[in-house]
């Protein structure tokens, strides 16, 4: 949703409509970021649950993962183009370092 918010004029211009109109356009996207960034941080639990990973990756991601969920409600409530690339590098640095976690926790 980050780039989508940031490209969203380059898109219309297209003809992409990946953003509804002018009077949903803000609730969309802020449930369309916020939403799954929430559901990550259970889905991420996963390696630890299914004993797969230790104590440092199920900290390590739990803060990860809080840190991006901050990000995408920040965007949500701001929704402004420096929001939204902030939570695109997040969103692009997020999974390297979850998986340098299990890596290094690796049961």
């Amino acid at each position: 949703m980050a780039i989508a918010w940031m490209y969203r004029e380059d898109y219309q211009r297209a003809g992409y409509r990946v953003i509804p109109g002018h009077k949903r356009r803000r609730l969309f996207t802020a449930l369309r970021a916020a939403v799954p960034a929430l559901l990550m941080i259970p889905v991420s639990l996963l390696p630890w649950i299914g004993r797969e990973a230790g104590n440092l990756y199920l900290i390590g991601t739990i803060f990860l993962g809080l840190g991006f969920v901050s990000l995408a409600l920040r965007f949500s409530i701001k929704t402004t183009n420096q929001a939204a690339r902030i939570l695109l590098l997040a969103s692009i640095a997020y999974l390297p370092m979850t998986l340098v976690l299990l890596l290094l926790d690796k049961r």
